[in-house]
């Protein structure tokens, strides 16, 4: 009897031990289940976050392939408006000279072939400009430059034009020997150029522009400002963006590109400088618009590094 026992507590044990394998093997298993289980989940969560990282690079791309799409349709039709009637004009005026005219009429009319041309010229600038700062391909040498000399050079050129509606240009210095600027020359004229031509473009005749130049330490500040309507509040909205078409007009039949501005404020960013507006100038000199540049002195820039 107690080797039939002893025989039983031996089999018992073998099977329970055989069973204790089993199931710490079963364990084993089921552990390196729930870790391949916990790689795959965390495999599929790296995925998902990468997948809606692209999901938002992929919308954020349509909305510029949108935007794009639209300013070029916006584009063509404003290039195909403001050269198609001017290019009417010019066809028009040489095929009455080809008929045969009067030789005052054709000087004349050369003379408006010529004044339609060259506006048409400007705009196609203006749009090749513009397209060169979006698509950064503008070369740019920043230097030290003399602020007041290039804002007075720029004004002198315009004396004329303005003396044809009587309007006075006045530049004023305020009490300063130096008004150095990091700037480069060429961008630095014609952000001038465009702001001074604005100011006479939509000055009323016999008004009055003026240009202040204000130094400091860290900036020199170009204000330029006029007589004429201003910027609605509405209009105010649409102020450095392309084509923008305001409720002002100018005064003497001159035209708009709706681009000028928005050039000003790209040119005046890639020199690391500010731009914008304010309604007149505070005191009783002017009302109008004031249109306010600020680019970085020599010092500021030896401060920031």
């Amino acid at each position: 009897m107690n080797e039939w026992l002893e025989q039983r507590v031996h089999e018992r044990t073998e099977e329970l031990e055989r069973r204790a394998f089993e199931l710490v093997t079963a364990n084993h298993k089921l552990a390196t289940a729930i870790d391949e289980l916990e790689m795959t989940q965390r495999e599929l969560w790296s995925k998902n976050h990468e997948l809606a990282a692209l999901n938002v690079r992929l919308e954020e791309t349509n909305g510029r392939l949108e935007t794009i799409s639209r300013e070029k349709t916006e584009i063509l039709g404003v290039v195909a408006h403001d050269l198609k009637n001017p290019l009417s004009g010019i066809q028009g005026f040489a095929e009455m000279m080809i008929a045969g005219v009067e030789p005052e009429l054709a000087v004349e009319f050369s003379q408006h072939i010529y004044t339609t041309s060259e506006r048409m010229f400007a705009f196609i600038t203006a749009l090749l400009s513009a397209n060169a700062l979006e698509s950064g391909t503008m070369e740019k040498v920043i230097i030290e430059l003399d602020a007041a000399f290039i804002v007075e050079s720029v004004v002198n050129e315009y004396i004329s034009r303005a003396e044809a509606k009587n309007i006075s240009i006045v530049v004023e210095r305020t009490h300063s020997d130096s008004y150095g600027v990091l700037a480069d020359e060429v961008m630095l004229r014609q952000v001038v150029d465009n702001l001074v031509s604005n100011a006479v473009k939509y000055s009323p005749h016999g008004m009055n522009i003026l240009v202040r130049l204000i130094s400091s330490t860290e900036v020199v500040r170009v204000e330029v400002h006029d007589e004429g309507p201003g910027v609605s509040v509405e209009d105010q909205k649409k102020l450095f963006t392309k084509f923008a078409r305001l409720s002002a007009q100018p005064t003497g039949g001159e035209h708009s590109t709706g681009l000028g501005l928005s050039i000003v404020k790209k040119l005046v960013e890639a020199m690391n400088g500010r731009v914008w507006y304010e309604s007149g100038l505070g005191d009783e000199f002017l009302s109008g618009a004031t249109f306010v540049v600020e680019l970085p002195t020599k010092k500021f820039r030896e401060k920031s590094n």
